[in-house]
């Protein structure tokens, strides 16, 4: 008699265990499913914000320097861009933002010194380098040859071409320097993550 009951309690302690474990599995699934949900909208938000920058109705007119994160930001809101760079070897394609700032570094790449367009001196822009492979992430791949095309406002496209990929400490301000021999030239800057120092990339006009 002692023998059955030791055996329906073990069965009983049995379904138990599994009853748990099917618990924390539908749990983990669960918790598994939403995270991947967030992270599909997290990146729609951005590319929602990016593209609607991007519209021509909106290029042209000021952005305002709220500080406004992704799942709140006001599409009302007023934008300036300098143009549009894209960067065909890394699949990128993005407004300049006319302003540099902590905030608007989320959104955009941005433009910190030197001309507005397609002119001689050195453009200089700036972008964050993301874990996620979005924004400038993707600038430090970048190889010589490699072909950068900026339309400015005024629509007028230039190809430019790598010639230079180098890193610096945060605190060297040389390679914004505006003696370009009289060619056009663009510098695009973001951050070596695990140095801390800054990617440079420059690229002369073809």
């Amino acid at each position: 008699m002692n023998q059955i009951i030791r055996i329906i309690t073990k069965s009983k302690l049995y379904k138990a265990v599994l009853w748990i474990v099917l618990l924390l599995s539908i749990l983990i699934i669960f918790c598994s499913v939403f995270y991947l949900f967030y992270l599909i909208y997290r990146d729609a938000q951005k590319n929602q914000i990016v593209n609607y920058i991007m519209q021509p109705s909106h290029i042209s007119t000021l952005y305002s320097a709220t500080i406004i994160p992704y799942d709140n930001f006001d599409y009302s809101g007023i934008y300036h861009s300098i143009g549009t760079l894209e960067i065909p070897a890394i699949k990128l394609n993005l407004p300049i933002l006319s302003e540099l700032n902590d905030d608007l570094l989320k959104l955009s790449a941005c433009h910190f010194y030197g001309p507005t367009k397609n002119t001689v001196g050195n453009i200089c822009i700036a972008g964050h380098n993301y874990n996620d492979g979005s924004l400038f992430s993707n600038i430090p791949r970048l190889s010589i040859g490699d072909v950068i095309i900026f339309t400015d406002l005024n629509n007028n496209i230039c190809y430019y071409t790598v010639y230079d990929k180098f890193e610096i400490s945060s605190n060297n301000t040389a390679c914004t320097s505006q003696d370009t021999n009289g060619q056009k030239e663009i510098t695009l800057v973001t951050c070596n993550n695990f140095t801390g120092n800054r990617v440079i990339v420059k690229a002369i006009s073809l």
